[in-house]
Protein backbone atom coordinates (compact mmCIF):
# COMPACT_ATOMS: atom_id res chain seq x y z
CA UNK A 1 0.00 0.00 0.00
CA UNK A 2 2.77 2.72 1.09
CA UNK A 3 4.69 1.78 -2.65
CA UNK A 4 1.52 1.93 -4.18
CA UNK A 5 0.99 5.78 -2.82
CA UNK A 6 4.58 6.62 -3.96
CA UNK A 7 3.79 5.38 -7.24
CA UNK A 8 0.85 7.69 -7.19
CA UNK A 9 2.73 10.93 -5.80
CA UNK A 10 5.63 10.55 -8.06
CA UNK A 11 3.31 10.25 -11.45
CA UNK A 12 1.09 13.34 -9.97
CA UNK A 13 4.32 15.27 -8.73
CA UNK A 14 5.72 14.60 -12.17
CA UNK A 15 2.55 15.83 -14.20
CA UNK A 16 2.15 18.95 -12.00
CA UNK A 17 6.06 19.71 -12.87
CA UNK A 18 5.55 19.62 -16.59
CA UNK A 19 2.01 21.80 -16.57
CA UNK A 20 4.01 24.36 -14.45
CA UNK A 21 6.79 24.90 -16.68
CA UNK A 22 4.73 24.36 -19.76
CA UNK A 23 1.97 27.22 -18.49
CA UNK A 24 3.82 29.27 -17.37
CA UNK A 25 6.58 29.49 -20.15
CA UNK A 26 9.76 29.48 -17.51
CA UNK A 27 13.40 29.32 -19.46
CA UNK A 28 15.57 27.60 -17.67
CA UNK A 29 18.28 29.12 -19.08
CA UNK A 30 18.65 31.88 -22.04
CA UNK A 31 15.70 31.67 -23.81
CA UNK A 32 17.09 33.08 -27.02
CA UNK A 33 18.87 29.70 -27.31
CA UNK A 34 15.85 27.93 -27.55
CA UNK A 35 16.55 26.18 -24.56
CA UNK A 36 13.07 25.70 -23.33
CA UNK A 37 12.26 24.71 -26.56
CA UNK A 38 14.09 22.05 -27.15
CA UNK A 39 13.06 20.51 -23.85
CA UNK A 40 9.52 20.79 -24.39
CA UNK A 41 9.01 19.39 -27.36
CA UNK A 42 11.29 16.47 -26.64
CA UNK A 43 8.58 16.31 -23.16
CA UNK A 44 5.70 16.31 -25.34
CA UNK A 45 7.12 13.12 -27.32
CA UNK A 46 9.37 11.27 -24.84
CA UNK A 47 8.18 10.74 -21.18
CA UNK A 48 9.49 8.89 -18.52
CA UNK A 49 7.26 6.13 -16.98
CA UNK A 50 7.08 4.63 -13.66
CA UNK A 51 6.89 1.35 -14.83
CA UNK A 52 8.19 -1.95 -13.80
CA UNK A 53 11.72 -1.16 -14.72
CA UNK A 54 11.67 2.22 -12.50
CA UNK A 55 9.39 0.12 -9.92
CA UNK A 56 12.29 -2.33 -9.11
CA UNK A 57 15.22 0.01 -9.72
CA UNK A 58 13.48 2.59 -6.91
CA UNK A 59 13.01 -0.56 -4.44
CA UNK A 60 16.54 -1.60 -4.93
CA UNK A 61 17.64 1.83 -4.11
CA UNK A 62 15.19 2.56 -1.13
CA UNK A 63 16.84 -1.42 0.11
CA UNK A 64 20.45 -0.90 -0.91
CA UNK A 65 21.43 2.65 -0.57
CA UNK A 66 22.44 5.14 2.31
CA UNK A 67 19.51 7.51 2.68
CA UNK A 68 22.05 10.48 2.02
CA UNK A 69 23.06 8.90 -1.30
CA UNK A 70 23.02 11.08 -4.57
CA UNK A 71 22.03 10.23 -7.83
CA UNK A 72 22.38 11.92 -11.56
CA UNK A 73 20.97 11.83 -14.19
CA UNK A 74 18.95 13.41 -17.01
CA UNK A 75 15.91 16.06 -14.95
CA UNK A 76 13.22 13.83 -16.46
CA UNK A 77 13.80 11.04 -13.00
CA UNK A 78 14.35 13.39 -10.30
CA UNK A 79 10.64 13.23 -8.70
CA UNK A 80 10.75 9.31 -9.59
CA UNK A 81 14.56 8.82 -7.92
CA UNK A 82 13.11 11.47 -5.01
CA UNK A 83 9.99 10.36 -4.39
CA UNK A 84 10.27 6.35 -5.27
CA UNK A 85 13.35 5.87 -4.79
CA UNK A 86 13.26 8.50 -1.33
CA UNK A 87 16.82 9.59 -2.33
CA UNK A 88 17.97 12.91 -3.38
CA UNK A 89 19.20 13.74 -6.98
CA UNK A 90 21.18 16.50 -8.39
CA UNK A 91 18.28 17.49 -10.72
CA UNK A 92 14.79 17.02 -11.39
CA UNK A 93 11.36 18.18 -12.72
CA UNK A 94 11.52 21.47 -11.08
CA UNK A 95 15.56 21.75 -11.76
CA UNK A 96 16.46 22.50 -8.47
CA UNK A 97 19.99 22.20 -9.82
CA UNK A 98 19.90 25.20 -11.76
CA UNK A 99 18.87 25.25 -15.80
CA UNK A 100 23.06 25.34 -16.42
CA UNK A 101 22.79 22.42 -14.42
CA UNK A 102 21.22 20.87 -17.48
CA UNK A 103 23.52 22.12 -19.96
CA UNK A 104 26.04 20.25 -17.49
CA UNK A 105 24.88 16.71 -17.25
CA UNK A 106 24.12 16.69 -21.18
CA UNK A 107 27.37 17.92 -21.98
CA UNK A 108 29.99 16.86 -19.33
CA UNK A 109 27.95 13.35 -18.79
CA UNK A 110 26.08 12.28 -20.86
CA UNK A 111 27.55 13.09 -24.16
CA UNK A 112 31.17 13.72 -23.12
CA UNK A 113 33.63 12.09 -25.05
CA UNK A 114 36.15 12.57 -21.96
CA UNK A 115 35.66 10.28 -19.01
CA UNK A 116 37.33 12.77 -16.55
CA UNK A 117 34.48 15.11 -17.15
CA UNK A 118 31.61 12.99 -16.10
CA UNK A 119 34.36 11.60 -13.40
CA UNK A 120 35.25 15.28 -12.00
CA UNK A 121 31.27 16.85 -12.08
CA UNK A 122 30.44 13.88 -10.30
CA UNK A 123 32.50 14.31 -7.38
CA UNK A 124 32.31 17.91 -7.70
CA UNK A 125 28.23 17.34 -7.02
CA UNK A 126 29.23 14.42 -4.17
CA UNK A 127 27.23 11.76 -6.61
CA UNK A 128 27.16 8.07 -5.51
CA UNK A 129 25.51 6.46 -8.52
CA UNK A 130 24.78 7.47 -11.97
CA UNK A 131 21.30 6.49 -13.64
CA UNK A 132 20.85 6.08 -17.12
CA UNK A 133 16.85 5.55 -18.36
CA UNK A 134 16.62 2.97 -21.61
CA UNK A 135 14.32 6.35 -22.93
CA UNK A 136 17.51 8.20 -22.98
CA UNK A 137 17.88 6.78 -26.38
CA UNK A 138 15.33 8.76 -28.44
CA UNK A 139 16.30 11.58 -25.91
CA UNK A 140 19.41 12.33 -27.15
CA UNK A 141 18.57 14.60 -29.89
CA UNK A 142 17.24 16.65 -27.42
CA UNK A 143 20.07 16.73 -24.74
CA UNK A 144 22.75 16.60 -27.32
CA UNK A 145 21.44 19.93 -28.64
CA UNK A 146 21.17 21.56 -24.79
CA UNK A 147 24.53 19.81 -24.40
CA UNK A 148 26.04 21.39 -27.20
CA UNK A 149 28.05 24.86 -26.94
CA UNK A 150 27.47 27.35 -29.59
CA UNK A 151 28.89 25.68 -32.63
CA UNK A 152 26.13 22.59 -31.88
CA UNK A 153 29.34 20.30 -31.55
CA UNK A 154 27.44 17.47 -30.22
CA UNK A 155 23.77 17.71 -31.99
CA UNK A 156 22.62 13.97 -33.07
CA UNK A 157 19.79 13.07 -34.28
CA UNK A 158 19.87 9.64 -31.66
CA UNK A 159 20.87 6.22 -31.08
CA UNK A 160 19.13 4.14 -33.49
CA UNK A 161 18.63 0.90 -34.88
CA UNK A 162 17.26 -1.66 -37.43
CA UNK A 163 16.51 -5.13 -38.22
CA UNK A 164 17.32 -7.35 -41.04
CA UNK A 165 15.76 -7.31 -44.24
CA UNK A 166 14.89 -11.15 -45.33
CA UNK A 167 13.74 -10.24 -48.66
CA UNK A 168 17.22 -8.80 -50.02
CA UNK A 169 19.42 -11.86 -48.10
CA UNK A 170 21.82 -13.20 -50.65
CA UNK A 171 23.87 -16.32 -50.30
CA UNK A 172 27.94 -16.13 -50.82
CA UNK A 173 30.77 -18.18 -51.34
CA UNK A 174 31.57 -18.91 -47.94
CA UNK A 175 28.28 -17.43 -46.24
CA UNK A 176 25.31 -14.92 -46.48
CA UNK A 177 25.11 -11.52 -47.27
CA UNK A 178 22.74 -9.61 -45.00
CA UNK A 179 20.75 -5.72 -45.49
CA UNK A 180 20.03 -3.91 -42.44
CA UNK A 181 17.56 -1.21 -42.59
CA UNK A 182 18.17 1.75 -40.86
CA UNK A 183 17.21 5.21 -41.00
CA UNK A 184 18.71 8.33 -39.39
CA UNK A 185 20.55 11.42 -39.83
CA UNK A 186 24.63 11.80 -40.34
CA UNK A 187 24.68 13.85 -37.62
CA UNK A 188 29.24 15.44 -38.09
CA UNK A 189 30.40 15.56 -41.69
CA UNK A 190 31.87 12.43 -43.42
CA UNK A 191 35.10 12.47 -45.40
CA UNK A 192 35.92 9.44 -46.85
CA UNK A 193 39.00 9.13 -49.84
CA UNK A 194 40.43 5.70 -51.02
CA UNK A 195 42.23 5.38 -54.05
CA UNK A 196 39.01 4.95 -55.86
CA UNK A 197 36.65 7.46 -54.27
CA UNK A 198 36.41 10.49 -52.37
CA UNK A 199 33.15 11.48 -50.48
CA UNK A 200 31.64 14.12 -48.53
CA UNK A 201 28.38 13.93 -46.56
CA UNK A 202 27.64 17.02 -44.68
CA UNK A 203 26.35 16.83 -41.10
CA UNK A 204 23.64 18.18 -39.20
CA UNK A 205 22.51 22.26 -39.63
CA UNK A 206 20.41 24.35 -37.02
CA UNK A 207 18.32 26.72 -38.02
CA UNK A 208 17.93 30.33 -36.86
CA UNK A 209 14.99 28.63 -35.06
CA UNK A 210 17.00 26.16 -33.25
CA UNK A 211 15.86 23.06 -35.67
CA UNK A 212 17.64 20.05 -37.06
CA UNK A 213 17.91 19.76 -40.65
CA UNK A 214 19.57 16.55 -41.61
CA UNK A 215 21.53 17.26 -45.11
CA UNK A 216 22.61 13.67 -45.10
CA UNK A 217 21.21 10.18 -44.00
CA UNK A 218 22.49 6.20 -43.62
CA UNK A 219 19.68 4.12 -44.94
CA UNK A 220 20.95 0.72 -44.03
CA UNK A 221 24.01 -1.81 -43.75
CA UNK A 222 25.23 -4.46 -45.74
CA UNK A 223 27.37 -7.00 -44.74
CA UNK A 224 28.64 -10.15 -45.14
CA UNK A 225 28.75 -13.21 -42.75
CA UNK A 226 30.81 -16.33 -43.34
CA UNK A 227 31.51 -19.61 -41.31
CA UNK A 228 27.85 -19.58 -39.94
CA UNK A 229 28.09 -15.88 -38.43
CA UNK A 230 31.18 -16.77 -36.85
CA UNK A 231 33.11 -14.53 -39.01
CA UNK A 232 31.98 -10.90 -39.45
CA UNK A 233 33.83 -8.72 -42.78
CA UNK A 234 33.40 -5.33 -42.56
CA UNK A 235 30.06 -3.86 -43.00
CA UNK A 236 29.21 -1.00 -45.41
CA UNK A 237 26.83 1.52 -44.55
CA UNK A 238 24.74 2.59 -47.26
CA UNK A 239 24.29 6.50 -47.06
CA UNK A 240 21.96 9.03 -49.55
CA UNK A 241 23.13 12.69 -50.16
CA UNK A 242 21.64 14.52 -52.53
CA UNK A 243 19.53 12.01 -54.14
CA UNK A 244 22.29 9.83 -54.69
CA UNK A 245 23.42 6.72 -52.63
CA UNK A 246 26.73 5.98 -51.21
CA UNK A 247 28.34 2.92 -49.74
CA UNK A 248 31.24 3.40 -47.25
CA UNK A 249 32.79 0.94 -45.38
CA UNK A 250 32.46 1.59 -41.23
CA UNK A 251 35.57 0.54 -39.20
CA UNK A 252 34.03 -1.11 -35.64
CA UNK A 253 31.77 -4.13 -35.26
CA UNK A 254 30.54 -4.54 -31.78
CA UNK A 255 29.61 -8.59 -30.75
CA UNK A 256 29.34 -10.91 -28.28
CA UNK A 257 30.44 -8.53 -25.71
CA UNK A 258 34.30 -7.88 -28.28
CA UNK A 259 34.79 -4.54 -30.47
CA UNK A 260 36.59 -5.92 -33.74
CA UNK A 261 37.74 -2.85 -35.38
CA UNK A 262 39.17 -2.54 -39.63
CA UNK A 263 42.20 -0.31 -40.71
CA UNK A 264 40.02 2.09 -41.97
CA UNK A 265 36.22 3.17 -42.51
CA UNK A 266 34.09 5.80 -40.94
CA UNK A 267 34.61 5.13 -36.96
CA UNK A 268 31.42 4.30 -36.21
CA UNK A 269 29.92 0.88 -34.78
CA UNK A 270 27.74 -1.24 -35.61
CA UNK A 271 26.52 -3.28 -32.53
CA UNK A 272 24.39 -6.98 -33.45
CA UNK A 273 21.88 -7.61 -31.42
CA UNK A 274 19.18 -10.47 -31.09
CA UNK A 275 15.86 -9.85 -32.69
CA UNK A 276 13.38 -12.20 -31.71
CA UNK A 277 9.84 -12.24 -33.62
CA UNK A 278 6.10 -12.39 -32.14
CA UNK A 279 6.38 -15.99 -32.25
CA UNK A 280 9.29 -16.16 -30.49
CA UNK A 281 11.87 -17.04 -32.79
CA UNK A 282 15.51 -15.75 -32.16
CA UNK A 283 17.76 -14.52 -34.75
CA UNK A 284 21.13 -13.63 -32.45
CA UNK A 285 22.10 -11.10 -35.42
CA UNK A 286 19.13 -10.12 -36.40
CA UNK A 287 19.16 -6.47 -35.32
CA UNK A 288 21.66 -3.72 -35.19
CA UNK A 289 22.26 -0.52 -32.71
CA UNK A 290 24.28 2.15 -34.86
CA UNK A 291 26.44 4.34 -33.46
CA UNK A 292 27.91 7.35 -34.86
CA UNK A 293 31.11 8.48 -34.88
CA UNK A 294 29.72 11.32 -32.18
CA UNK A 295 27.23 8.33 -30.48
CA UNK A 296 29.84 6.29 -30.11
CA UNK A 297 32.21 8.19 -28.44
CA UNK A 298 30.37 10.19 -25.77
CA UNK A 299 29.10 8.52 -22.23
CA UNK A 300 26.06 6.89 -23.54
CA UNK A 301 27.91 4.63 -26.60
CA UNK A 302 30.81 3.88 -24.57
CA UNK A 303 29.47 2.79 -20.65
CA UNK A 304 25.25 2.71 -21.01
CA UNK A 305 25.33 0.78 -24.84
CA UNK A 306 28.73 -0.89 -25.11
CA UNK A 307 29.44 -1.65 -21.48
CA UNK A 308 33.07 -0.24 -21.33
CA UNK A 309 34.43 -1.69 -23.51
CA UNK A 310 38.18 0.11 -22.92
CA UNK A 311 37.51 0.34 -19.46
CA UNK A 312 37.54 4.11 -19.25
CA UNK A 313 35.25 4.08 -16.62
CA UNK A 314 37.32 2.06 -14.16
CA UNK A 315 35.52 3.52 -10.76
CA UNK A 316 32.60 2.91 -11.83
CA UNK A 317 31.13 -0.36 -10.91
CA UNK A 318 27.71 -2.41 -11.84
CA UNK A 319 25.51 -1.54 -8.86
CA UNK A 320 21.83 -2.54 -10.13
CA UNK A 321 20.75 -2.73 -14.11
CA UNK A 322 16.82 -3.60 -14.82
CA UNK A 323 16.22 -5.55 -17.60
CA UNK A 324 12.98 -4.36 -19.97
CA UNK A 325 10.51 -7.17 -18.98
CA UNK A 326 10.56 -8.41 -21.86
CA UNK A 327 14.07 -9.17 -22.01
CA UNK A 328 13.48 -10.43 -18.62
CA UNK A 329 11.36 -13.11 -20.31
CA UNK A 330 13.17 -13.88 -22.76
CA UNK A 331 16.14 -14.37 -20.75
CA UNK A 332 14.38 -16.91 -18.51
CA UNK A 333 12.64 -18.95 -21.72
CA UNK A 334 16.50 -18.77 -23.35
CA UNK A 335 19.65 -17.71 -21.00
CA UNK A 336 21.22 -14.75 -20.22
CA UNK A 337 24.03 -15.10 -22.96
CA UNK A 338 21.38 -13.04 -25.29
CA UNK A 339 22.61 -9.86 -23.61
CA UNK A 340 20.74 -7.05 -21.83
CA UNK A 341 19.50 -5.15 -25.58
CA UNK A 342 17.21 -7.19 -27.37
CA UNK A 343 14.73 -5.94 -30.61
CA UNK A 344 11.32 -7.01 -30.31
CA UNK A 345 8.98 -4.40 -31.73
CA UNK A 346 11.93 -1.88 -31.32
CA UNK A 347 14.66 -1.68 -28.85
CA UNK A 348 15.01 -3.15 -25.63
CA UNK A 349 17.46 -1.60 -23.30
CA UNK A 350 17.68 -1.72 -19.52
CA UNK A 351 17.98 1.10 -17.17
CA UNK A 352 20.87 1.28 -15.45
CA UNK A 353 22.70 2.25 -12.05
CA UNK A 354 26.56 2.41 -11.31
CA UNK A 355 27.94 2.86 -7.94
CA UNK A 356 30.71 5.67 -8.25
CA UNK A 357 33.95 6.03 -6.60
CA UNK A 358 36.55 8.51 -6.86
CA UNK A 359 40.35 8.47 -6.42
CA UNK A 360 42.74 11.90 -5.80
CA UNK A 361 43.57 12.06 -9.59
CA UNK A 362 39.91 13.39 -10.42
CA UNK A 363 39.35 17.02 -9.92
CA UNK A 364 37.00 18.76 -8.19
CA UNK A 365 35.95 22.29 -10.03
CA UNK A 366 33.72 24.69 -7.92
CA UNK A 367 32.71 26.21 -11.14
CA UNK A 368 30.16 22.96 -12.19
CA UNK A 369 27.99 24.04 -9.66
CA UNK A 370 28.38 27.83 -8.42
CA UNK A 371 25.74 29.55 -9.71
CA UNK A 372 27.72 32.90 -9.64
CA UNK A 373 29.77 32.28 -12.31
CA UNK A 374 28.37 33.88 -15.81
CA UNK A 375 26.89 30.95 -17.86
CA UNK A 376 28.12 29.94 -21.39
CA UNK A 377 26.72 27.03 -23.57
CA UNK A 378 30.55 25.17 -22.94
CA UNK A 379 32.13 27.55 -21.14
CA UNK A 380 33.87 25.83 -18.63
CA UNK A 381 35.48 23.36 -21.27
CA UNK A 382 38.56 25.30 -20.40
CA UNK A 383 38.83 23.20 -17.15
CA UNK A 384 39.67 20.01 -18.87
CA UNK A 385 41.84 20.95 -21.67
Amino acid sequence: MKEGKIYYWAALIVAIGFVYVYAFGIPFVDSSYGYYKISKETAKSIGPSANLQWQNAMKWARENTSEDSIFVHWWDYGYFVETMGERRAVTDGGHSGGGDTDHYIGRYILTTPNPLTAMSYMKTWSVNYLLVDPTEMGKYGAFSKIGSNDSWDRVSSGIFGGVVDDSQMQETKNGVMKVYQLGGCVDSDISYKDENVSIFLPGITISKTQQMQCNSYILGMIVEFEDNGSSIKQPEGVFKYRDKQYRIPLKNVFVNGEMKSFESGVDSVVYFIPRVDNAGSLDPLGAMIYLSPRTYNSLMGKLYILGDPFNEYPLLTEANFEDDPVVSQVKQMLGNSIGDFIWMNGIRAPLKIWKVDYDDSIPIYDELKDRSVPFQFGGLDYLFE
